[in-house]
């Protein structure tokens, strides 16, 4: 053949979409598991099993053990040579201007102790006169005298020893101030008072909110004046008002670099019903802003005490149990379970916020027990932390830090848009929550909308709670009870076989997949059929928005498996191409936006059937003598 005359012929490459090979794959799967009826019939008359009459996915994808490879990981991580190392405390990105102090700080553990590097683009950093790095105890501190312009890239901390290494990555951006707010609602008025009510800005400069300032005049006035500039909340009650007057009313946002643009105005008639309801929590965050509440500059980080690990809060009881809980005044409720009421109180003798979890004991002691004994010993920036635990007749105390009670779907339905970064920020929290599970030898088993809460409604800041369905499960496997809500359930707890520590991974590419697409992965027409919708692995792509970049979908792709062995580990995650920190990603994920309202119709549907199956329990729900009040939503009001 003529060589010359071969090179000319054209080479074809075909383009084909991830679904279609999907369906494909599917459709070859059937026509392997075609049963020869022949052959079948033959083989059950003489009473034995035939392998055709087990899907060839199931088959093959459901080990009765794990592979060599990890059962010889298993035995070595068992003959206990030591510990690899873990990253306890790891900073998060944030942003710097020029002049500023920075002091970033990693807490880390392991047997030997391991070596920590810090580096700025891959390349190592080294101390001068402006950077110092101190690593003793556990914990290694980056400090900056003063920031620079050039600073801003892409960071990295690794803690080495002979067992391994744990890395982590994150950015200092450039900060600067935040947007404008948009104009604040009147969500009541009276005669004399109005009540406002309004959202974060959706730029917040790089760094959370600090504070917020709001501003009022009249129509005829020139000058603004000042009504609070210290607001640590999303809502003010403006007093002092003549009636029958028209108002105008404006609202700027401050970050740690300095005070935001104004929002557009709002005016308004001042009058109506004789006083403006609140509800009690509402008036104590009030009465603190009025009192001239210091705000300050940078947030402070709590300290976690990782003693608690090894010397573990106590569950008290009796006369000195009951006389610490009236200490604790029921201000708000946050949330309700099935068997358990959550509450914003404050304590008495020096008026901290905290959570209460109150849990029904009755018939219930071995299952409050078991999830008494997880909660206790658990230490971690991605949990929420329990403080006391008080055993008091029928009702169990948890005496809780105090979070936003936002769950992360009702947070980003309430955004008018939001991008893929806000969902990689939620899941690289979560999967720090999960890698200190696993290090604990335990699985969360329960990881859905309701479980993943916001520290604040400022910022996309998560913590995982609720762990009443988590259980010790080991690399090899362990049985486990089925909890949990079935749309974020994994195929083998379904199964009632052996879950995995890979069973919360596919329970946080469930909650990906709905905060992409506003729709269940594998929601079917009833319980049934997402039942075997789970256990086949049966989803589609075309619920996820157009926009919806590549790399997402292959992350979900690589989840999304029947066996356990074949999904991706928590560090395997975080070194895939959608979770990486860098400047071209980065981009990418934000220039994918999707709407809030995407999200609305599941909100609502979810909450409402977890409003149903919530308990009515008047013992919790009056708990102390009196009704915890009720969380009140208000809605903005229509022109």
């Amino acid at each position: 053949m003529n060589l010359d005359k071969w090179l000319r012929i054209p080479i074809v490459h075909e383009r084909r979409r991830f679904t279609d090979v999907m369906d494909e794959e599917i459709d070859d799967e059937r026509k392997r598991t075609a049963l020869d009826r022949y052959t079948a019939g033959f083989v059950r008359s003489r009473m034995e099993t035939c392998s055709l009459d087990m899907p060839r996915r199931v088959k093959q994808e459901v080990p009765s053990r794990l592979s060599i490879y990890d059962e010889v990981v298993v035995m070595k991580e068992g003959a206990h040579y030591g510990t690899a190392p873990f990253l306890r405390e790891k900073p998060g990105t944030c942003a710097i201007t020029d002049g500023c102090p920075l002091t970033l700080t990693c807490v880390f553990t392991g047997d030997p102790e391991p070596v920590v590097q810090w580096f700025k683009n891959d390349i190592i950093l080294g101390e001068n006169s402006r950077v110092s790095i101190h690593t003793a105890n556990g914990r290694s501190t980056l400090a900056y005298q003063e920031c620079h312009d050039y600073d801003v890239g892409l960071y990295k901390v690794v803690a080495r020893n002979t067992l391994g290494q744990a890395t982590h990555r994150f950015r200092l951006v450039q900060g600067h101030i935040p947007g404008p707010c948009d104009s604040p609602d009147v969500s009541e008025k009276s005669d004399t008072e109005v009540l406002l009510h309004w959202s974060p800005p959706a730029d917040d400069g790089g760094s959370q909110i600090l504070c917020y300032h709001v501003q009022m005049k009249l129509p005829g006035d020139t000058e603004w004046l000042t009504v609070s500039d210290n607001i640590d909340h999303e809502f003010f009650l403006v007093k002092g008002l003549t009636e029958n007057s028209i108002y105008q009313f404006r609202v700027a946002a401050k970050n740690f670099v300095g005070w935001g643009d104004f929002s557009r105005v709002k005016s308004r008639v001042i009058a109506g019903a004789p006083k403006v309801r609140t509800t009690r929590e509402m008036q104590i965050l009030q009465q603190a802003t009025e009192s001239g509440k210091i705000v300050l500059p940078f947030l402070e980080k709590k300290e976690l005490d990782y003693r608690k690990e090894t010397d573990p809060v106590k569950l008290k009881s009796g006369e000195n149990a009951q006389l610490q809980v009236r200490k604790y005044d029921m201000i708000a409720e946050l949330s309700r379970g099935r068997f358990s009421v959550t509450a914003r109180c404050i304590r008495s003798d020096d008026r901290r916020h905290f959570a209460a979890k109150l849990l029904e004991n009755y018939d219930r002691e071995d299952v409050v027990r078991e999830e008494f004994e997880v909660f206790k010993t658990l230490r971690h920036e991605r949990i929420a932390q329990l403080y006391e635990a008080y055993n008091v007749g029928d009702v169990t105390v948890f005496i809780m830090e105090q979070l936003a009670g936002l769950d992360v779907l009702t947070y980003l339905a309430s955004k008018r848009e939001y991008s893929e970064q806000h969902v990689v920020t939620i899941a690289m929290q979560v999967l720090d929550a999960l890698s200190y599970l696993h290090w604990r030898g335990m699985c969360h088993l329960d990881v859905q909308p309701d479980n993943v809460v916001l520290t604040t409604p400022r910022r996309c800041d998560v913590k995982l709670v609720d762990f009443g369905s988590t259980q010790r499960v080991s690399k090899q496997g362990s049985t486990v009870p089925v909890s949990g809500l079935l749309d974020f359930v994994a195929p083998e707890v379904l199964a009632e076989q052996k879950a995995f520590p890979s069973s919360d991974i596919w329970s946080l590419g469930s909650l990906i997949y709905l905060l992409l697409s506003g729709k269940s992965a594998f929601g079917g027409v009833d319980d049934e059929d997402t039942h075997q919708n789970i256990l086949h692995v049966r989803y589609r792509y075309e619920h996820l928005g157009s926009n919806t970049t590549q790399e997402a979908i292959r992350f979900l792709m690589l989840i999304f498996k029947r066996d356990p062995s074949k999904r991706p580990t928590v560090d395997d995650c975080r070194e895939h191409k959608w979770l990486v920190e860098n400047d071209y990603i980065v981009k990418k994920r934000e220039r994918a936006t999707f709407l809030g309202s995407q999200l609305r119709d599941f909100d609502q549907a979810y909450h409402k059937e977890r409003a149903i199956a919530a308990t009515k329990s008047l013992h919790l729900l009056t708990y102390g003598g009196k009704e915890i009040p009720a969380a009140i939503t208000y809605e903005p009001e229509t022109q």
